[in-house]
């Protein structure tokens, strides 16, 4: 941003007139985050042109009053950005204190501002940088510890930046009055439009085409995950397709964006759902299957032998360590592969919002909550153990009767004794997941 438009901001001493809900605050630290925010200042004039992105603060004209200017600047903003570098919180000045500690730090009033003025904050990890703890922060910022963060990597720059300005979008439509309920889909009512479209993820049915929400979505995770060389293997071997008469030599975006193209022209997009719902790669798999359910809800029946799906998606809470992060992320994928609507902070909190409560209010508007355990988790001192009295405090409210509890051995443990008066399954042993799917269709059909 030049000082010429900070200084008329500050002079004028009011909001420009249509920025209120337009407005795009990048905050950074040079040192560490400078050519991202760059980058991201281009790409969101591209996505989002009418949208006005503010950065630069470090280039206020001497003799302006810099807090009434960033004061002016976050408050024409509906969203701040925080690009958070490896040395964000412990980059010093020159006499060696660190930078944070001062309170007319530049990055410290701008972040300050935001939280203050109830201005969405949205955290970005840069380049591998570790989330915020709290006692890393002066007590004006330590909220943003609890703010879910997205990442920013070089390695995968397109896919994260693709991520990070869907939300900023979505922002803005929130704070303009124009959202799309449909780009939150974590707990929402799902009552698809059946016009035209499958009514069972498993039956014999034709989709025509995605909406670009969900084409971006299956795209993304086809390119961070797939080579050309397996999305080739993978379309000759499951649907009979050859890459080479699908599209000529590119780039594997390009390539990518053909394939989808050609399965809606063609006719094959539900076939290539299906082969995608059973790809060797967990973020595939979950894209597909979260589609596919979109697409319509699955019906009582299902494949001869195999347990049948549900009607309406339970709404299923995942209480869990983050040292099982991994285990809960594969039970998350078959549970969504079974018409269930799993909750995982890592997928359903948004950037930006304040985790504790996502997570009280995710317990409380679910039909069940799987407390997931180990020889790890059981013996941990820290959040999870917070999070499972909150479980239990819920738990207390439900009717007589109603299964709501269960508890969820990933391997061999002792189960706490505040849990163990429900009777647990162990995902560990043979039918073990079956027995948990019986209980789910006990609360599907209440």
């Amino acid at each position: 941003m030049a000082p010429e438009d900070l200084a008329e901001i500050a002079e004028e001493g009011g909001d420009v007139p249509g920025l209120s809900s337009q407005g795009i605050f990048l905050s950074y630290r040079s040192a560490d985050a400078a050519p991202y925010a760059r980058l991201l200042q281009h790409q969101l004039g591209e996505r989002i042109p009418d949208a006005r992105v503010f950065m630069d603060i470090d280039s206020i004209e001497p003799g302006l009053d810099f807090a009434e200017v960033i004061r002016e600047a976050v408050d024409s903003c509906a969203v701040l950005v925080a690009l958070i570098g490896r040395q964000w919180a412990t980059l010093a000045d020159d006499e060696g204190r660190r930078r944070l500690d001062n309170p007319n730090d530049y990055v410290r009033m701008e972040v300050q501002t935001a939280l203050q003025r109830g201005v969405r904050v949205i955290p970005v990890l840069v380049d591998g940088a570790r989330p915020l703890r709290r006692e890393q922060l002066p007590s004006e910022l330590q909220k943003l510890a609890r703010l879910n963060s997205l990442e920013l990597s070089y390695g995968r720059y397109e896919y994260d930046a693709g991520r990070l300005i869907d939300l900023i979008q979505r922002v803005l439509a929130a704070a303009s009055g124009t959202v799309d309920q449909a780009a939150f889909p974590a707990f929402a009512s799902q009552e698809p439009d059946l016009a035209g479209r499958g009514t069972d993820v498993g039956a014999e049915a034709t989709i025509s085409r995605l909406d670009g929400r969900q084409l971006k979505a299956i795209n993304d995770a086809l390119v961070s995950s797939y080579d050309h060389e397996a999305l080739d293997r993978d379309l000759l071997f499951e649907l009979d397709k050859r890459l080479d008469a699908i599209s000529a030599p590119d780039s594997l975006p390009n390539v990518v964006f053909r394939v989808l193209k050609a399965a809606e022209w063609q006719g094959w997009l539900l076939e290539l759902l299906r082969m995608l719902q059973k790809s060797r790669y967990l973020e595939v798999r979950e894209t597909a299957t979260r589609i596919l359910i979109e697409l319509g809800p699955p019906q009582r029946g299902g494949v001869k032998g195999e347990s049948p799906v549900l009607s309406r998606g339970v709404k299923v809470f995942l209480c869990h360590s983050s040292s099982d992060k991994r285990s809960v992320r594969e039970l998350r994928a078959k549970l969504l592969s079974d018409g269930i609507q799993p909750w995982l902070d890592e997928e359903d909190i948004l950037p930006g919002e304040n985790w504790e409560e996502a997570i009280r209010k995710a317990i409380r508007a679910s039909d069940m909550v799987l407390v997931c355990l180990s020889t790890t988790s059981v013996s941990k001192i820290g959040y999870l153990q917070k999070e499972i009295k909150s479980v239990l405090d819920v738990s207390d409210e439900q009717p007589e009767g109603t299964i709501f509890l269960i508890p969820v051995r990933l391997e061999p443990c002792d189960v706490p004794p505040r849990l163990s008066k429900w009777q647990w399954v162990d995902l560990f042993d043979e039918g073990g997941y079956r027995r948990l799917m019986r209980s789910l269709r006990s609360r599907d059909s209440d």
